[in-house]
């Protein structure tokens, strides 16, 4: 796995300009608006629904197949760290990476949102979880079991897998994410946001 800090948009087009094929992971929840769509309001996610408006619906489109809506508190306050199928998002495939949960509780929520959600129920009572899973920080389990299925998507499609740098949180470190997303091949990019510059994770 290697980390770059670059601009998505240029780094994808870099790519494309060396006639590289390129998959774009984006870290989101499989949490949908009532019209169906991903909810992408703030980050990364923002800037490429900003972007592309018709993204957040194209790539909405493909949450249910890979997580099906249960009503259960432990399927909704479920992580499953599942890759969707891609969307063509400007002629790159765009897959949704499910890192969190699709409603969760206060102990999983983001400290800056904290205060929004103050009254709502945490993970050790018996109340269904009422937090919008975008509000929930990354589970690390998730995480992990999506190891092998990223490696699968690089091996399946041959292209280079662009991944930018999830909201973490407090509910793991960076170091933690990075050793877990090290084991990754090289044809896998973190990126992070700024002017670009490169450096191995092994």
């Amino acid at each position: 796995m290697i980390k770059v800090r670059a601009d998505l948009f240029e780094y994808v087009a870099s790519l494309k300009q060396r006639s590289a094929r390129v998959t774009v992971l984006l870290p989101m929840s499989p949490y949908l608006k009532k019209d169906g769509s991903a909810v992408m309001g703030a980050g990364t996610l923002r800037i490429f629904a900003e972007r592309f408006p018709y993204a957040p619906r194209l790539i909405g489109a493909q949450i249910p197949a890979c997580s099906p809506v249960g009503d259960t508190a432990r399927e909704l306050a479920y992580a499953s760290g599942e890759i969707t199928l891609p969307a063509d998002i400007d002629g790159v495939p765009v897959c949704a990476w499910l890192i969190q949960p699709r409603m969760g509780y206060r102990d999983y929520v983001y400290p800056h949102q904290a205060q929004v959600f103050e009254m709502s129920p945490t993970s050790d009572e018996l109340d269904d979880p009422d937090v919008p899973g975008w509000a929930c920080m990354p589970w690390e389990s998730a995480i992990r079991a999506s190891v092998p299925r990223i490696r699968e998507l690089c091996e399946s499609t041959q292209s280079q897998v662009v991944i930018p740098y999830p909201n973490l949180g407090d509910g793991m470190t960076n170091d933690t994410f990075n050793t877990i997303m090290g084991a990754l091949p090289d044809n896998v990019t973190l990126l992070t946001r700024g002017a670009e510059r490169r450096d191995g994770a092994r």
